[in-house]
């Protein structure tokens, strides 16, 4: 008895699932028809709307299966309509609603022939859609379509975000990082640049105004000699300085009409023979100019470095004084001279500022001057002759014989010793006794002239000195006296 139950349960449950699977068989049937009928009929109308409704046959449904309506071989087939059709449908009805215009004969013939059915099977119906429909159609389309084109940009927006927001905001961050460090790089150049022009300004004011109030008191004077130059930038002196002949001739004619004949020499002394032979054949003036120095000591000044010499203007045959009527005519050239220059100009302090506001130029904009200056007097440069005590004493036997350009070639205190008494009393009276001994050589006849403007007190304290230290005709002191002995000099007799 229980066997039986058992058999008609499992009847009742087979049943009941092939009727499940019966119904999800048939949707499916349904809907891949459909979407085949309606790929065929949007080609011509895209609005179309494609309904399908089909029968079974009821002897194709009898069969082997105990308690349903399906063939086992349903199972083994697959969904594809040109194969369960022919087993399955009894008849198939197609209801298309056009939008417009339609090819009905031509649709007849390729759905007919699309399924694999005859005549008798197939019954198509074609109507026009109603006008209220089409729109709710249409509207719905287009909605679609819209809410499509939103989707496809959100997506690509967000795609875009996804791949560019970091770089872009690495960017960004990256921009702001390089605009900060560009402000303080030309905030820091600017007042570098400042600084460097009230130096400039402080040492050319210095320079001015220390020629009128230099002293000679005490150790002062000893550190104005004139440096060494192997004390004095030994390590550049040590190898040949690398310039171009254009730099060194810019550099060489500062030196020139700066009067600075000390760093010319010390210049020309370590350049490299063809840099020299090249700067004697850019400007003739070099060689009479190098005669007239080569005796002075040569002095560092540490100026061939400066970046006004890399692309230097070339000013070699402008004097100081046309250089200030040709700046006063363009004065943005003056962020371009070199710093010898602008020290050395005779202007005064409101001249300087004016210059230094100007806007500034670079060098392929500045029209350079044309002037051919008149040149310096070189035959008034001093020449170091080796005096004797006899060769002093025939120059002050035949004194009236020598010119006052002549005059400027021997290194001697005759010329001071023989100006008048207050003249030599106003320039030895702040001339301490012991910097008086550093300069006290030549014959006595010329000594004891000067001697005459010296007080009593001070010409003992002079005697004193001169018994511990060893004059020099190199000494501050004495070409101070020289110098001063030459200046504005009349001849005597």
């Amino acid at each position: 008895m229980n066997k039986i139950l058992f058999f008609f349960f499992m009847l009742f449950s087979s049943s009941i699932a092939v009727s499940a699977f019966d119904f999800e068989f048939v949707n499916k049937i349904e809907d891949l028809t459909e979407k085949r009928v309606r790929s065929l009929v949007n080609k011509i109308d895209p609005q179309a709307i494609v309904l399908v409704n089909f029968q079974f046959k009821e002897e194709a449904l009898d069969g082997t299966l105990p308690g349903t309506y399906l063939d086992v071989s349903i199972f083994q087939q697959r969904f594809a309509t040109n194969n369960v059709f022919p087993h399955l449908i009894k008849s198939l009805e197609i209801s298309i609603y056009w939008s417009g215009e339609r090819s009905e004969n031509w649709v007849d013939e390729k759905l007919k022939s699309l399924f694999n059915l005859k005549d008798n099977q197939v019954t198509i119906r074609h109507e026009k859609m109603d006008s209220e429909t089409l729109g709710v159609i249409l509207e719905n389309n287009k909605n679609k379509n819209v809410l499509f084109f939103f989707e496809q940009l959100q997506s690509h927006l967000n795609a875009l975000k996804e791949q560019w927001v970091f770089p872009v905001s690495l960017a960004f961050f990256g921009l702001i990082l390089l605009s900060f460090i560009v402000f303080t790089f030309v905030s820091l150049k600017g007042q570098h640049s400042l600084q460097k022009e009230m130096q400039a300004l402080t040492v050319a004011i210095s320079t001015q105004s220390g020629e009128e109030t230099r002293g000679f008191q005490g150790d002062s004077l000893k550190n104005s000699q004139p440096a060494n130059p192997e004390n004095s930038g030994a390590s550049s002196a040590e190898s040949t300085i690398q310039l171009s002949a254009e730099q060194s001739l810019a550099l060489l004619s500062d030196c020139y009409w700066c009067e600075l004949d000390e760093y010319a020499i010390y210049i020309w002394k370590f350049l490299h023979t063809t840099t020299r032979e090249q700067i004697m054949s850019l400007w003739p003036t070099t060689e009479q100019y190098l005669r007239a120095i080569s005796h002075i000591e040569p002095k560092n000044l540490g100026y061939e470095h400066h970046p006004a010499y890399l692309r230097p203007l070339r000013l070699e045959n402008v004097s100081q004084q046309d250089l200030v009527e040709w700046l006063t005519k363009q004065p943005q050239a003056w962020s371009l001279l070199s710093p010898l220059r602008q020290i050395h100009l005779p202007i005064g302090l409101a001249e300087r500022m004016k210059f230094m506001k100007a806007s500034p130029l670079t060098v392929d904009q500045i029209k350079l001057p044309e002037i051919i200056s008149k040149p310096r007097v070189l035959s008034g440069l001093r020449l170091q002759l080796n005096l004797t005590q006899n060769d002093e004493l025939y120059l002050l036997s035949n004194h009236h014989l020598i010119s006052l350009e002549e005059r400027r070639n021997f290194q001697t205190l005759l010329w001071f010793s023989k100006r008048d008494l207050e003249y030599k009393k106003s320039i030895l009276s702040p001339i301490s006794a012991r910097d008086l001994a550093t300069a006290w050589i030549g014959p006595e006849e010329i000594l004891n002239e000067i001697a005459q403007a010296i007080p009593e007190k001070k010409r003992k304290l002079l005697d004193e000195y001169r018994q511990n230290i060893k004059a020099n005709r190199m000494s501050p002191v004495f070409q101070y006296l020289l110098q001063k002995g030459l200046e504005e000099e009349k001849d005597v007799a």
